[in-house]
């Protein structure tokens, strides 16, 4: 449960960054006549394929650094390595892949409210 919360915050505060670097982009966008689903659309392709890249990278880096503390910690009588089952790793893909889908919907319903005027002079 504690580790289900924490990646909500951690997803969640990356993505209001990612959001508001992206701000400009969706304002101009909207002028262009781009539509609130087109834009969501592209908002949500955009987080969902970082969110896979990270999955793909993280877990055998998790695995790694995992295996690194425990030689680093235990020392000399270190007899073991971190051994985490395939299965392990699945289901850590899919619920942060779960994570990140929701938490993104969420966050798309801010393109609605983005004021165009100044987020294109915020920029200049």
């Amino acid at each position: 449960m504690v580790s289900i919360i924490l990646a909500v915050v951690i997803i969640y505060n990356l993505g209001i960054m990612s959001f508001s670097e992206k701000e400009y982009q969706f304002a101009t966008l909207k002028v262009l006549g781009f539509k609130y689903k087109q834009i969501k659309k592209i908002f949500i392709k955009q987080n969902i394929w970082i969110g896979i890249i990270a999955i793909i990278v993280a877990l055998p880096l998790g695995n790694y650094m995992t295996d690194y503390i425990f030689k680093n910690a235990i020392g000399d009588t270190y007899d073991f390595e971190a051994m985490i089952k395939p299965v392990t790793f699945i289901f850590s893909a899919i619920g942060t892949f779960i994570v990140v889908y929701i938490v993104n919907q969420f966050l798309a319903k801010k393109i609605r409210k983005i004021d165009m005027v100044s987020s294109l002079k915020g920029n200049e």
